[in-house]
């Protein structure tokens, strides 16, 4: 079976822009991967960690998904980086080579 990859600004964008795709494509035996920009989160990570990557988890567990990336970008548009940017980042993708990749807009904007 194919990999799946499906890239989103912010955890919980798995869950109403392409939550029935994805489950439906782990129910079929695909290898399904999010990646996600940003970590949700528009100030300081709390002590407690970062509560939006823990529900983006625990949506994936649902949804069938076997593995989350998440890329280390601030939230709130072009901000900083959270982590060094590794020279590695896309890694991901030779490791798990995509047959269908899902998107938004390139210009991270919703046509209506």
């Amino acid at each position: 079976m194919a990999t799946v990859l499906a890239f989103h600004a912010h955890p919980d964008d798995e869950g109403f822009l392409t939550g029935g795709t994805l489950a439906r494509a782990a129910d079929e035996g695909h290898r399904v991967v999010i990646v996600v920009a940003t970590d949700g989160l528009m100030d300081a990570v709390p002590e407690s960690g970062a509560p939006r990557l823990d529900e983006l988890r625990a949506s994936a567990a649902v949804l069938g998904v076997q593995r989350v990336v998440h890329l280390g970008y601030a939230d709130s548009g072009h901000g900083a980086v959270l982590f060094p940017d590794p020279p590695d980042r896309a890694r991901f993708v030779r490791a798990d080579p995509p047959r269908c990749v899902r998107a938004g807009w390139p210009c991270g904007c919703r046509r209506r």
